[in-house]
This record gives C-alpha cells, structure tokens and sequence, in this order.
C-alpha cells in the first residue's frame, strides 16, 4: 500500500468499494502582518507543536469527507501528503495522528503510505485538520512572490495526484464527488476556484488574529475528480466579459468570463483577443460537440507565475504559464500557440472533464483528443488555417524524436503505477496519441467520429469512460474493424516506414515519362516487434512550374513543366488516397501520369511514420525545398531533412547548408523557430566540430543575421532570427556588433531598423554578451535593476549562468544540485539550466559531467518530484568528452542507488542522444573522407 506511487491495482480496488458523496474543504491562506516567526498570533486550539510552521510555508486545511462503503469492515487510506496533521477522525473515533506525523519518506515528507482508514462502516465521516506545506515546485499550492512589489500569489496544480498537497482526499479520478469549498484569505485578494462564488462574507476566526480578512465560499455541485480541483488566490488584476450562445436548436447558455494576471502584468495583458478566442472557441466546440458547456459558473482564466507546463485544465478555472502574457514584441506564432493552448483546454471542459478517465491509462486519449480538438477550433473559429503545419513541425517532431528512445511505450501504456505515468507524460501521450487520433479520423470520417463523440459525451457525463467506450460510440456510425486498429496502432511501439516504388515508361505520344505503376510499401515498425499497421496515406506528385499554378485537380499540366534545375516552384499536380493494409498497395490513380520531381508518400499528413524518399525526391528537396509552395508538404520534407541527419544518413552540414540558404524563404513561423532551434544542435552535436567551428557557425549566424536586416522578410521573422543570432557561437566581428548595439542601446548599429530593442530583446543581447565573456555580473546586475520584475530576475539568472568562468560554472552547477538550505525553486532551476553550457563552451563545462552521476543521485533522495526531473534530464552532459560520459552513465545504472523508474529512463534517453549524435558526427568524418 502506498500513496504516493498509487497503483492501478490499489486504486481499482479501493474504488470498487467506495463512492465518495461529497468534500467539504476549508482552507486558509491568510499572511499576518506580525512577524511570522510569532507563533501568538496563531489562533488554533490544539496543543500539537508549532514549530516551523510560518505563513510563508504552510497553510491550513481542513477536509470532511463523506464517503460510503459497500463492503462494511473493509480498511484502506486516505490520501495526504507534506503535511503536519492536527487531528483526524473517522466516525468521531480519532485516528493515529502521531505514527502519521512521524512516519517519513526518504525525502522527509509524511503521507507516503496515506492515513489510514480501519474498518469503514456503510457511511462514513472523515474529518481531517492539518497544516499543508505551500509549494515552490509548482506542485500542490504554490505560492510565489513577485519581484517587483514583494506580493504574494497562489494557484494550485494537482495533476496528476497533487491534490492531496492541498486537502485529504481519494485521488484517482475514478472516484469524483461534489465539492463545497472555503476560503479564508486577506481582504482585497481575488480568490478563484471551480465555480463562482457564492458569498463573501468577513472571516470570524482567520488563523492570523490581525488579519483584515475575508471567507469566501464555492459550492461545485457537478462531481469533480481531486487532479481538476483549483484554487487562485491573490491580488490578481481582474478582466470581465460574457458569452452568450443562442443554438439553431433554441438551447442557450450565458456564461461570464473571468481573465486574470499578476497586477504587474496587467499593463501587458490584451484581453480583448483572449476574450475573442474564448468565445470562438465555445461558438466551435458547442456546433461540434452538440453539448452545451457543461458546468455552472463562469469560466476563469489565470495566467500564474511558475508554471511548470503550459496550462491546466481545471474545471472552470484554466491556468496558464505568464509566459503568454507578452511583455515584449511576441511573434505571430506566439499568438499561435497561445490561441492552441486556450482552445486545447478549453476542449478539455468535454473531454477529460464532463467525461473522466477510468485510470491514467487512457491519459494519452485525454490529451490527445484536446490536440486535435484544438487544431480543429483554430480552422474553425481563428485565422490560423494552418495548424496542421504546425502540429507537423513541433508537437509530431516531438513524438517522433520519443519514439525513436530505448523508452518508447505503447500510446495506450498501461500505467500501473503513477510513477510510471509521471515517466510517461511525454510525447508519445500527446503528440503521436494526437497523431494516431488524426489517423482514425481519416479512417472512420468525420461524420461518424463526431456523432459517436456526441453519443459517447452524453453516454457518460459526469462519470468515467474508457476508449473502449467511445469506439463502441463510434463504431454505431461506421462498420470498420476497430478493435484490430486499435490493436495495431495502441498496443505497439515504433513507426512504419512509407515508401514508393515506381516504373516510368514513355509516352509514345510526346515522349513524356509517365509513371507505368506505383507501389506504397510499408516496413514493420521499429523499434518494436515489426508489426504492419493499417495507414490511410495520400500520395502527392509533384512538378516544378515556370509559374505559380498550383492545383489539385489531378490535370496534366505537361506544358508547365520545367526541369528541376530551372527556377520555379514545386506545385502538385496530382494527388491519391489508398488505404494501406499489409505490406504494399498499388496506387492505380497515379499510373499514366506524368513524373514528378518530388513523389511524397503521406502526403497531407493523415498518418503517423517514417518517410523515405526516392533519390530524385530527396535531391529535389535538397536543391528546391524552399520552393514548394504549400506550407504542409514543405513542412513534411523539411521534416525528411532533420529525420535523414538524426538517422545519419544525410550530413550535419548538409543540413545546415540547406537550412541556411532557405530558411529566409519559410514563411510558416513555427516551423522557421523549429528549424533555427534544430540547426543550433545539429552545429553543436551533430556535425563534424572543426567544420562547425571554421565554417558551420558563420553560414549559418551570417544567414540569420541577413534575415535580421532585410525589412522583405517580414517583423516576426526578423525577430526570430535576430534571438537564434544571438545564441549562436558567435566570431569576434559578431560579438563586436552586439556591443556596439548594446552600447547604443538600439539596433541601428547592426542595420535592424524594424525591430525595437525592447525589454526582452536587450536581455537577449545582455546574454549573449555574458557568454562571450565581453560583460561582467556587474552588468548583469544593473540590468536587472532597471527590470526588477519575476521575468527580469529570470532572464537575470540565466545570462549569469552563462559567464564564461570556471568559478562561475561551479557555482551555478551547485545552485543547480542543491539539496540543502535555501534551495532554487523550480523555475529558478530552468533558468540556471537555460545558460549554464551555452554554445561554444562545452569545453569549460566538459568536467561537470563527472560530478553529474553522484549529483543525480543525491537530489533524488532529497528532492525528487519535478526538479530532479527536469534537472536530471536537461543537465545530462551531452557536452562532456562521450566516451567518458558514456562509461559514467553506464556504471550509474548498473549501480544499486534506488534511482525511481523515472530517472533511469532519463539517463537512459541521454545514453541514446549522446551515441545518436556520435553517430552523426562518424558520418560526417566519413562523408569527408570519401570526398577527399
């Protein structure tokens, strides 16, 4: 038994004998105005030592809970966790608040094996008094302290099994209950929660005597799984708005909408276009889903200091990351991914919310079906008609870089346990799920899908659903073999690899070569056990054309077709559907039509695989990618490029070569980001050092910086290559100019005359100066003082992190490892690990990778949960001299040191990166040597 690595087994069980009917949780969140080290002004009644407990670190809560049994004498636990329980009673007997208390993990927290809850009767009272500790890692209720007016926020995050951080509760999702919640916290605070309030009334007893403060009180009447609970609290600056949906069917909802954002913030904040894709996004998913949104209240969204993901999906009350307030000049592709994070929990309302996961198992379902929701609503209701593009290039790049890992699991892993699904939030649960989702789309219809959608949603509100379930509710409305899909895309690992054969014959007519047949092949998946998927696949043919006459009408158009040496652009001249069910299928559509200069198997992307491509496509990719006119196809090919480089079989510098000639010529954002962020690692670990170092990073930074200069390319791009400019390995000339724009405070010195040196951009500068060593923390400091905020002192942290010193590099290494002490929050953390081994310095931070093993180790045992996590991963040397780190990395996991699952794979991932890029690098010395 234990409760903080549930099993799938123990939750299963314990659900089988309860239903928990309702919570009632009061919490307390007040700040005195006296020293918080007097405990005197503490108003609570018990006699239980107080020691260490301060408003700084911990808050009250108390929890009834009534629950029924239906099995009288069967004993479980209850889930609490961090905390220093003041008493606990089941049915008014007292439990055993001593052991709990004393009982510790190895990390030193109470709760690991729950509270145990002897003999339960039919129907239970469970009351429970503690103090919880407030969070710096985002987990829990984290409260953070901004910079610039010394306030304090709160927010919770309890996915997925946090919340017994904040109150006592069953947390699984299988067992939901209506919650009525209170909140006592200062007078003037903003306090958000799942629903709106329902009075507001001055505290009678506030656990801090001389506290103005006030009770607020929510009642959810909806069932609520614990991981969606929420609690917002603070002096939030406030937006208001209501939406108002009037159905061709007559039905109607009005519903008001809350944005909130720390107050410093607030002059940033654009609230109308957030309010605009809010209402876009429920106009979509209520014509879609034929639902009605599904809870009372008004939908609250909080953007929050810290957060560790993108956003939550909170029932009623969505939090963000502050990163999509923009302080600064931000990219139509932020504005992007802002619109498909707000509309991807928003579909999570439905989808996650109104019909629950039965266990973590179908977590990649959840997720999923929020991605391709999201990508949906934007072409349905914003101006961002190319989000499949965009899914292409970042979250499918995501999924396909995971599925290559010695730790691919199945989509549907079988999660036993919650440390093998905190492993396992990655990207095959979200980006090959949403892939694969795409896919049976394709294969079912439309139509179909969202009438057994519908069925499913109304089938199960408020309850727990499984996959299974929904393609029962699916298969009503199609008569295809869904089980064997299932089987085949669910239950297996890897990727199929597509490719065409082809025979060409002449035309006797004109002479034109014209395709006599055309084969789509698909290989076993790897890695994995081989197996044969069924694909819907569309297969393009394409032509380079004197003109822009692009066209799907599958017409000859023999007379503008042009040689690929020519100038032009590739259009696609014809296009094929076939489905795919074992090895091969002959594409009769294609036969007889004239060759193209690029044949593309998966063409409009509908399933998920690897492509290989004849040897005339790849030339044609490599001499005139930039030339293909359509943004998805293009965006395919480029990811052909990056997959051929990480395989090894196309050169770092090919790549590079490629990526630095066209990449001016990219007009989809996200996918130009994508490619700059690509080439900065190919440079750094891929390609061949000494062609790196003597011409890599000039091509490549030259053509950036010519981009940066040109007003043709537009502001966004300008933007995008001028950051990517600066974290480059940059000559002494480069350097030179950005002193000088530094010194100038502007960017006229290097002939950017449509970008502002705003407050971000100069932190850019500022942290490429430090790397190169041409400023001191001196700088950094005065910096910081002109922007004295919560970002500022990130960016602060992060350009420190990157001067140049031994000295400095083991000091950020050790604020980095810490385990004692004042320790980095989470974020901090990150910001360390952004500018501790920038480019170019691998060889002064080469010797850190023999302290990584032992470092590792230790901040598990005291630390663990998200920041060893995120340090374990992103602090793996793949800087260091590889054989070295290879050794070292080889012998920690063969050493007995209780590293959890989660770390093991961490290394273990790091392991395959570092051999992927040793790979690279042998053929690009071999590619040398034959052309030598």
């Amino acid at each position: 038994m234990t409760s903080f690595n549930l099993t799938r087994d123990t939750a299963a069980e314990r659900a089988s004998h309860l239903t928990v009917t309702s919570y009632r949780i009061r919490l307390d969140v007040t700040q005195p105005t006296v020293n918080p080290a007097d405990n005197s002004a503490i108003n609570f009644s018990t006699a239980h030592d107080v020691d260490n407990i301060s408003p700084t670190t911990h808050f009250r809560s108390h929890t009834t809970i009534e629950v029924d049994c239906t099995t009288p004498g069967y004993s479980t636990f209850l889930d609490l966790r961090d905390v220093h329980l003041i008493s606990a009673t089941l049915n008014g007997e007292s439990l055993d608040v001593d052991a709990y208390n004393t009982t510790l993990s190895a990390s030193g927290e109470t709760g690991e094996n729950g509270l145990l809850l002897p003999s339960l009767a039919a129907h239970n009272t469970i009351d429970i008094d503690a103090w919880c500790h407030y969070s710096t890692t985002g987990e829990g209720l984290h409260r953070a302290v901004d910079a610039a007016d010394g306030t304090v926020y709160l927010y919770s995050q309890c996915e997925p099994a946090d919340s017994k951080r904040v109150f006592a509760c069953f947390d699984q999702p299988d067992l939901k209950a209506p919650i009525d919640l209170t909140v006592t916290a200062p007078a003037g605070w903003e306090i958000i929660s799942n629903s709106s309030i329902a009075t507001s009334t001055p505290a009678e007893s506030p656990i801090y005597a001389d506290v103005d403060a006030v009770t607020h009180h929510f009642q959810v009447t909806n069932p609520l799984c614990p991981y969606v609970f929420a609690l917002c609290a603070g002096p939030y600056h406030r937006w208001s708005d209501t939406y108002h949906w009037h159905g061709d069917d007559g039905r109607e909802i009005t519903i008001p909408l809350n944005l909130y954002c720390r107050e410093t913030l607030a002059p940033y904040f654009d609230p109308d276009n957030i309010f605009a894709l809010t209402k876009g996004g429920f106009d979509y998913y209520h014509r879609t889903f034929g639902i009605l949104y599904p809870f009372t209240g008004s939908y609250d969204q909080v953007f929050v200091p810290d957060f560790n993901a993108g956003a939550m999906e909170n029932v009623g009350c969505v939090t963000y990351r502050e990163d999509y307030v923009f302080r600064s000049r931000a990219t139509a592709w932020k504005y992007e991914r802002r619109a498909d994070t707000v509309l991807h929990e928003m579909a999570h309302m439905w989808f996650g919310n109104l019909v629950t996961m039965q266990w973590w198992n179908d977590l990649w379902l959840n997720e999923s079906f929020a991605s391709w929701a999201s990508v949906m609503a934007q072409l349905g209701s914003t101006t961002y008609q190319t989000a499949w593009t965009t899914f292409t290039s970042t979250e499918k790049n995501w999924a396909y870089r995971q599925d290559d890992l010695p730790s691919t699991h199945p989509i549907a892993a079988t999660m036993e346990s919650l440390e093998e699904l905190d492993a396992n939030f990655d990207g095959i649960t979200y980006a090959k799920g949403c892939s694969v989702l795409k896919q049976f789309v394709a294969y079912a219809g439309l139509d179909p899908f969202l009438k057994g959608l519908h069925d499913y949603l109304l089938a199960h509100s408020y309850g727990n659903a499984t996959f299974q379930d929904l393609l029962d509710a699916v298969s009503v409305y199609c008569d295809k073999d869904f089980r064997t899909w299932a089987e085949a895309w669910l239950t297996t690992t890897g990727r199929n690899t597509l490719s065409l054969d082809f025979d060409i014959a002449s035309d006797p007519r004109d002479n034109s070569a014209r395709y006599s047949s055309v084969t789509l092949h698909q290989t076993g998946a790897e890695p994995g056990a081989g197996e044969l998927r069924p694909h819907r696949v569309g297969v393009g043919v394409y032509a380079m054309t004197a003109t822009d006459s692009s066209s799907t009408d599958n017409s000859d158009t023999s007379a503008n077709l042009i040689g690929t040496d020519s100038a032009g652009t590739l259009v696609r001249t014809h296009y094929a559907e076939v489905d795919l069910i074992d090895e091969w299928t002959d594409i009769p559509e294609l036969h007889n039509v004239l060759q193209g200069a690029l044949l593309l198997p998966n063409d409009e992307d509908l399933t998920y695989c690897q492509l290989e491509l004849d040897p005339q496509s790849i030339e044609t990719v490599v001499e005139h990618i930039e030339d293909i006119v359509d943004p998805l196809p293009r965006a395919l090919c480029w990811g052909v490029l990056e997959e051929m480089t990480m395989h090894a079989t196309l050169p770092g510098s090919a790549l590079i070569e490629v990526i630095a000639r066209a990449i001016g010529s990219e007009s989809e954002l996200p996918v130009a980001e994508h490619l700059m962020s690509r080439a900065l690692q190919v440079l750094r670990f891929f390609a061949d050092p000494k062609w790196a170092e003597m011409e890599g990073w000039r091509l490549f930074s030259d053509a950036l910086l010519t981009i940066a200069q040109q007003p043709s390319f537009g502001v966004d791009q300008q933007l995008i290559a001028f950051t990517t400019f600066c974290q480059c390995k940059l000559n002494e000339d480069q350097t030179r100019l950005l002193w000088d724009i530094w010194a100038a405070q502007s960017l006229e010195p290097a002939n950017i005359n449509d970008l502002q040196l705003d407050t971000d951009l100069r932190w850019t500068v500022l942290t490429a100066l430090a790397a190169h060593g041409l400023v001191t923390q001196y700088d950094i400091d005065t910096a910081l003082a002109n922007d004295n905020t919560s970002m500022g002192v990130r960016r602060a942290l992060t350009a420190g992190a990157t001067l140049p010193t031994p000295e400095n590099k083991a000091a950020v290494w050790e604020k980095i490892f810490a385990v004692d002490g004042d320790v980095a929050s989470n974020w901090s953390v990150v910001a360390l690990l952004d500018g501790f081994a920038w480019a170019g310095q691998d060889a002064l931070v080469a010797p850190f990778a023999n302290q990584y093993p032992t470092d590792v180790v230790r901040l598990w045992q005291k630390r663990g949960g998200e920041v060893a996590s995120t340090v374990t991963e992103r602090a793996f040397p793949l800087w260091g001299d590889a054989p070295t780190v290879q050794r070292l990395i080889t012998d920690m996991l063969a050493a007995e040191n209780d590293l959890p699952s989660g770390a093991q794979r961490f290394l273990r991932e790091g392991l395959f990166d570092l051999a992927r890029a040793q790979k690279g690098r042998a053929l690009e010395t071999t590619t040398a040597l034959d052309e030598g």
